[in-house]
């Protein structure tokens, strides 16, 4: 499915407890230790788009492993203010503070929706119907999956 995106659209989720509810796929893609954390960045550094991860691990990584194409950063903390992870070299991905898994996974499902969306437009306006709706289903998957999980993701 990420190969719908120019340039590639992947997510890398870092937690060192397992991420329970969310699907591994080629677009979301799940670690929870440090080595497994590297070597997905190593081997997806130009699709990457969006990191979640907490501010120890962000701070630890060599900067050869940050993707050229990261739009967003989720940094799950415990409180509400997180610390500055980036200097104004890099400071063009937008950091996101989480306090629950809950929500960094909602976040992370609804970037995934804006990002095949925005693609759908793209592809309709160029006239390329197929690719068009094929981004546009991913859209309709994602979103029933996020319905079918509506208690866990979005409590009352």
């Amino acid at each position: 499915m990420s190969h719908f995106i120019p340039g590639g659209f992947k997510v890398v989720l870092y937690h060192d407890q397992p991420i329970p509810d969310l699907p591994s796929t080629d677009l979301i893609q799940k670690c929870s230790d440090t080595q497994s954390f590297r070597s997905i960045l190593e081997q997806n550094r130009l699709s990457i788009r969006v990191l979640g991860c907490t501010s120890e691990v962000f701070h630890q990584l060599p900067s050869n492993l940050i993707p050229f194409k990261l739009d967003t950063i989720y940094v799950m903390t415990s409180s509400s203010s997180a610390s500055p992870l980036l200097t104004n070299e890099n400071a063009a991905p937008q950091l996101i503070s989480v306090l629950s898994e809950k929500e960094l996974i909602l976040r992370v499902l609804l970037d995934v929706v804006d990002c095949f969306h925005q693609q759908s437009i793209n592809y309709r306006t160029e006239g390329n119907n197929g690719l068009a709706d094929a981004c546009r289903q991913i859209v309709v998957n994602v979103l029933e999956y996020i319905k079918q999980h509506n208690e866990y993701l979005c409590p009352p």
